[in-house]
């Protein structure tokens, strides 16, 4: 786990995307419906009709009047996301208590008070069930229709400023284009989840960078002590170990089956368990010891700073300046400096591991 932060000056997409949001959500109540009107059979649309409740079926009737008196195999335009009155109320209440500028800008903590609000509000019962008019409409239009159609994930992710997931710090995110199109993508995870918290889906602190395995592995159960990392200040409250089993090794290959990692919950004011637990970090870890053998190796060595003070002085006589930051990772192959490690893979466990063998 290491700290992210989002920089507004890097993504301005996300801004005009929040501004076009709040111009959409009052569309939507000016019309009675989300989205635009498309044509449909109207035996389609029937059905789709079938699937509302009393009071939409009657609007529906208001808005598009006709269906009754039309062959079914005739083509019809209308609408099937129609507003209901808890929903129209909700859509009210983040534009006009809330705003929506402000809500999509709320750090995590804010968002919670909000959704305890939320809950606590007979207007939003209806939240509690998912098959409600309520939860379907927010669904569509903060999920489907706000974040899945309109939040640009390559400029977002950009923004954030890393190069590998803050969650694992293991896979790079970054997105590798082929022409127009993306071949490689980081995803973006919703830290409170879309399923449980749609309208959530767009606000910018509620989407972290990720990789698909974080992305996809992370549960939607309630784990209050989960940590985002945006709410981080260091990448200190996990730590890495290792353990060896045995001595006097032939190779590093042995030297890897004999190590066990421990990934251990180091954080001082915080819990971080429940992301060791969450995202198997331990397990995944147990993968990497040929990277543990290597740095095990290099303690034996005597790899040390006086060494890696020699070699800078000769690249200075080579006119080649470098910081001892860049010399640390021409020669151990990851970054040293904890504000670094979203740089590069595994960059966070190598460093905790040199530090206990006495490599840096």
């Amino acid at each position: 786990m290491i700290p992210i932060s989002y920089h507004n000056t890097v993504n301005t997409d996300y801004d005009d995307f929040v501004k076009a949001f709040e111009a959409k959500m009052d569309t939507w109540l000016s019309n009675g419906y989300i989205g635009n009107k498309h044509q449909l059979k109207v035996k389609s649309w029937k059905r789709k009709c079938a699937g509302l409740n009393n009071e939409q079926k009657q609007t529906f009737k208001k808005l598009f009047p006709g269906l009754s008196r039309t062959p079914a195999n005739a083509k019809f335009s209308a609408n099937e996301w129609i507003l209901d009155t808890q929903t129209r109320a909700f859509l009210e209440y983040l534009k006009t208590t809330v705003k929506i500028d402000a809500f999509a800008n709320m750090s995590l903590t804010e968002l919670k008070s909000v959704d305890d609000t939320i809950k606590g509000d007979r207007r939003f019962a209806d939240f509690a069930n998912k098959g409600s008019a309520l939860y379907k409409n927010v669904y569509r239009a903060f999920v489907e229709t706000g974040y899945e159609k309109n939040i640009k994930k390559d400029k977002f992710i950009e923004a954030v400023g890393i190069k590998v997931c803050p969650y694992c710090n293991r896979t790079f995110i970054q997105n590798v284009a082929v022409g127009k199109k993306s071949v490689v993508k980081g995803e973006l995870d919703h830290f409170l989840s879309k399923e449980d918290y749609p309208y959530f889906a767009i606000c910018k602190y509620n989407l972290i960078p990720s990789c698909p395995f974080c992305n996809h592995g992370k549960s939607n159960r309630n784990m209050p002590n989960l940590r985002s990392p945006y709410d981080l200040a260091d990448a200190e409250g996990i730590k890495f170990k290792m353990t060896i089993t045995g001595h006097d090794f032939p190779n590093m290959e042995e030297c890897a089956k004999a190590i066990t990692i421990l990934v251990e919950d180091n954080g001082a004011s915080h819990r971080m368990q429940d992301n060791i637990d969450q995202f198997h970090l331990k397990e995944l870890y147990q993968t990497h010891t040929d990277y543990a053998a290597e740095i095990y190796y290099m303690g034996k060595l005597k790899y040390n700073s006086k060494y890696l003070n020699s070699t800078r002085k000769r690249l200075r006589k080579l006119q080649m300046g470098i910081t001892k930051d860049e010399l640390d990772r021409l020669f151990l192959g990851f970054y040293t400096n904890p504000q670094e490690f979203g740089n590069r893979p595994l960059s966070k466990f190598r460093y905790d591991l040199a530090v206990d063998e006495g490599v840096i």
